[in-house]
């Protein structure tokens, strides 16, 4: 807004103890949060178009909100002399579900990482999940590559939650270009690395206390046949447990944005104990009857209905055509006793009649498929972008309802991705040109929530204990 030719705005400003200087700005973006939740909005303004002039007298910008969660990454430059850097500086993140590599840490004005100061870097995030470790780096170019971070914060937007990895280290190499900067050499740890692997701070606290940490996943099955957050059952949970023949308490959680969601890795290991344990019942009562305990023989497949509802579609403007390229969705439904082989729908198994599959958002995309195993009651659906499906769409995804056709209950099961619905795929705020966004939604049933967390860790668990607020709706 009010941009010079070269896209800033420029007004004077000064410092006690500095020289007076000039200010360039530019709006990044604009972040609102909600303090009742954590809950970040962030408004992004539309991308520049180059063949658009500035203009210095416009006054306001319409700003839309960003669908797809961002991770906002606020890098801190230590305050020490030297500590800035102008070599390209890149971030990989390793979440629970997947990871991001090679992050290029630059903003607009190509001036960052000053002694002292903060930087804010946004990306989309496709679903990776808690960010258990990430790694910084840079490429020991410029004239002065030397940097000492101090520490970095990544701020889920979607969730609200934030994560602070501390350095308070150089990385470099030790060497400036600069004949004039001797008082560099040597600024620099005894390893002279370019990159260092950071862990949050949470987890970095249990080892220096000695008191062990463990990730829990928590399932509540609630009785709703409508969508409800799962602070209508509990706000805080609990847990009691021993620890060398002494009763403990873990810190009370509290249930909030921040905490729900699947940790995949998690959760996997939830789905395959529940299958295990219900294969082993099967296999004690048959032994007991004498019968053979046929309980997942790939002997007759299922057949389900598979119903997917959508919000909105897009498709880059680049290849507006709709049905010019294929669009094809994978999924895998996770049971009580057995998971699914990978699922492909697409116009092959789709039951429309004369509309594709994925294109119009007002009407549902049904399909007829089969499983070859018996998977019992449905815990999770995974529903991906297919291997052979083009790049350059999106589905704003509402819910997945799978209802087994041949079987004796055949009350339909939903997987519902929340209010608003989650993008799969490309959305309108995907930049034009680069493709991909969210590939993949981890799904639960209604009435299913899932909460993770990092607590202290027992030897054995007694009790969990649910505490509801004051607030709480009372039913009758």
């Amino acid at each position: 807004m009010g941009m010079t030719d070269q896209g800033y705005m420029q007004s004077p400003f000064s410092i006690p103890g500095r020289q007076p200087g000039i200010l360039s700005s530019r709006l990044q973006c604009v972040e609102v949060v909600r303090l009742v939740d954590g809950k970040h909005f962030l408004f992004l303004p539309p991308p520049l178009d180059p063949d658009d002039a500035p203009n210095p007298a416009a006054t306001k910008v319409v700003l839309r909100v960003a669908a797809q969660p961002h991770f906002r990454i606020a890098t801190f430059t230590s305050a020490i002399p030297e500590a800035s850097t102008d070599a390209r500086v890149y971030i990989d993140l390793f979440g629970g579900k997947g990871q991001l590599l090679d992050l290029y840490l630059r903003d607009a004005t190509g001036d960052s990482f000053d002694e002292g100061s903060e930087d804010v870097f946004f990306f989309p995030d496709p679903g990776l999940g808690e960010i258990g470790s990430v790694c910084i780096s840079h490429d020991d170019s410029g004239d002065s590559p030397n940097w000492h971070l101090d520490h970095i914060e990544i701020t889920n937007t979607g969730t609200g939650k934030t994560a602070v990895f501390l350095c308070q280290k150089w990385l470099g190499l030790g060497v400036t270009t600069q004949q004039d900067e001797k008082s560099s050499q040597g600024r620099v740890d005894p390893e002279r690395v370019l990159e260092r692997v950071l862990y949050p701070t949470h987890l970095l606290a249990s080892l220096n206390t000695g008191r062990p940490l463990m990730s829990y996943h928590t399932i509540f099955n609630m009785e709703s046949q409508v969508p409800c957050p799962v602070w209508h059952a509990a706000e805080a949970l609990q847990l009691v447990g021993w620890n060398n023949e002494t009763l403990q308490y873990s810190e009370t959680v509290i249930i909030d944005s921040g905490r729900l969601g699947i940790n995949l890795e998690l959760d996997t290991q939830y789905v395959q104990h529940v299958q295990a344990m219900n294969q082993a019942a099967a296999r004690r009562a048959a032994a007991d009857t004498g019968e053979p305990a046929a309980l997942v023989t790939p002997v007759q497949g299922r057949t389900y209905q598979v119903v997917v509802q959508k919000l909105a579609a897009h498709r880059a403007r680049s290849n507006i055509a709709i049905g010019s390229s294929t669009r094809e969705v994978s999924l895998v439904l996770s049971g009580a006793l057995a998971s699914s082989r990978l699922i492909q729908l697409n116009s092959g198994n789709c039951t429309n009649i004369g509309v594709a599959p994925f294109t119009l958002p007002d009407q549902p995309d049904t399909f007829q498929v089969t499983t070859d195993v018996e998977l019992g009651q449905l815990l999770r659906a995974d529903v991906r972008l297919g291997s052979s499906s083009s790049s350059d769409w999106g589905i704003l995804l509402s819910s997945v309802v799978v209802r087994d056709i041949g079987g004796t209950n055949s009350a339909p099961v939903e997987f519902t991705t929340g209010p608003g619905g989650q993008w799969l795929g490309m959305s309108p705020n995907s930049r034009e040109g680069v493709y991909g966004g969210t590939q993949a939604l981890h799904l639960l049933p209604v009435g299913t929530a899932a909460v993770s967390f990092v607590g202290r860790a027992f030897q054995t668990i007694s009790a969990l204990h649910l505490l509801a607020g004051a607030h709480r709706q009372q039913e009758p």
